[in-house]
């Protein structure tokens, strides 16, 4: 049997490549921020959204690709910028079973770019913007979840 997986963020460059390589192996929901079908809006900012998705569709992972990446309008617009890179996931905690899989997606901003080289997981991170910052503090809610993850700081796509 097929696992459910829901992806957020599915606009975006990788949530639309992982949607349609993963959709052979698993049962793919693809959610976007907004969209006319109903079953794939998924507002991070919207409480009711998570209601209807996580009751209707109770995935088994979640990989969570829906963020706000603009590093300058994070400068410029923090309170957004945490509603949804932030306080987004933590939706995703609060509505997910205790037993799905929360795959994050954050970024290499959570490090200065001191380092010579590549970075571990277990370099010490210290960003030097909100957007980094933000991202930090997602990822720090979710390893104190207690919850199965995994987390990805990626530098860029292509």
């Amino acid at each position: 049997m097929k696992k459910n997986v829901l992806i957020t963020g599915c606009s975006g460059q990788l949530g639309h490549r992982l949607f349609h390589d993963l959709s052979n192996q698993f049962n793919v929901l693809d959610t976007y921020r907004s969209h006319l079908d109903v079953s794939k809006k998924l507002d991070l900012l919207e409480k009711n959204d998570f209601e209807f998705i996580f009751s209707k569709y109770s995935p088994d992972i979640v990989i969570n690709c829906a963020a706000i990446t603009n590093v300058d309008y994070c400068e410029n617009n923090k309170k957004h910028c945490h509603s949804v890179n932030v306080d987004g996931l933590s939706r995703i905690l609060s509505f997910s079973k205790v037993d799905t899989k929360i795959i994050h997606i954050s970024t290499d901003y959570v490090f200065d770019g001191d380092n010579e080289g590549c970075y571990s997981e277990n370099c010490a991170t210290h960003p030097l913007n909100y957007y980094g910052k933000s991202k930090l503090e997602s990822e720090n809610i979710l390893i104190g979840s207690n919850r199965d993850y995994l987390i990805f700081r990626v530098s860029m796509l292509f």
